[in-house]
């Protein structure tokens, strides 16, 4: 047999989807049960994106409007938790109005006590995405994808220039970069055009 050996079952895995402690504050798609006509009010998309710099992982914690296409809150870490979450959703609900509904997967930073109360208390709905389904919060998805595309390879950078190549494509995406899906014009553009 070559000396090769097969190695039979693995450790079952916990986590959030299992966890007793975090099981209360899964919800269900919501937005998937939503009608055309109240899918047009404003609702934000939600997730973690990762990257290396300087061999460590960074991670940013990113708010799409659906409607709009505008970023409306982010924040940066070495770390991906609540407390990166509730800063960038805090950083949305300062500069924003509030939306409607906010759609999250189910990672443990958006099925914690905080995040789940943070967003009752200011009359937010919570939509989840279903296990392993990243297509129902394709629209964060897809910006993530986008901004990988064109920011180019980011690893030979340092974490400080990274903070800037952030800051300045999250600016130029908001306020210069024209999306077709919005007729053309930029997310900014068309925010304006509907508050």
């Amino acid at each position: 047999m070559n000396g090769l050996q097969a190695k039979y079952g693995r450790k079952k895995i916990h986590n959030v989807h299992t966890s007793p402690h975090t099981k209360r504050y899964i919800q269900e798609n919501l937005y998937a049960k939503l009608s055309s006509q109240e899918k047009k009010q404003e609702i934000w998309s939600t997730d973690f994106t990762e990257i290396k710099v300087e061999n460590k992982t960074y991670y940013v914690c990113g708010i799409l409007s659906i409607q709009s296409k505008v970023l409306v809150g982010y924040a940066k870490s070495s770390k991906n938790n609540t407390a990166v979450a509730l800063e960038a959703l805090n950083d949305a609900l300062e500069r924003y109005e509030k939306p409607y509904m906010i759609l999250t997967d189910r990672g443990s930073p958006f099925v914690s006590k905080n995040f789940h109360r943070t967003l009752e208390e200011n009359g937010i709905l919570h939509s989840m995405s279903r296990p392993h389904r990243p297509a129902d919060n394709i629209f964060i998805e897809t910006f993530w994808q986008t901004m990988k595309v064109e920011m180019g390879k980011i690893s030979a950078f340092t974490k400080n220039q990274v903070d800037m190549m952030f800051d300045y494509y999250f600016y130029y995406y908001n306020h210069l970069r024209p999306h077709s899906s919005i007729g053309y014009k930029t997310p900014m553009e068309e925010w304006n055009a509907r508050h």
